[in-house]
């Protein structure tokens, strides 16, 4: 599993805008508040239908994976992986230590 901290993710964001990140939270938890720029896929869709439909939107370069403090993206991130994708970087915090750190949600 790849990790990288909240603030090590700002820096490759700040330089990377248009980078894909998934955000595995809940849809009310993302309507709340969410980087910007984001891709809400709930935890709970990522099952083998969705892998199958969606495999060639992540096969190409590190996408990055978030969640509210951590423990879901690394869920996610065991899933993706179990379906032989292994280019994802799970941004260890979360969208807590985005917002604890000043830094702007949407």
């Amino acid at each position: 599993m790849n990790t990288i901290t909240h603030l090590e993710f700002e820096k490759i964001f700040s330089a990377n805008p248009g980078l894909t990140l998934l955000d595995v939270r809940t849809p009310a938890e993302f309507d709340e508040g969410h980087i910007e720029g984001s891709v809400n896929i709930p935890l709970d869709q990522l099952t083998t239908a969705y892998f199958q439909k969606n495999n060639k939107r992540f096969s190409e370069g590190n996408f990055y994976i978030i969640c509210h403090r951590g423990p879901r993206a690394q869920h996610a991130d065991k899933l993706f992986e179990k379906e032989g994708i292994c280019n994802s970087v799970v941004v260890d915090g979360g969208v807590s230590a985005w917002i604890d750190s000043g830094f702007r949600i949407k």
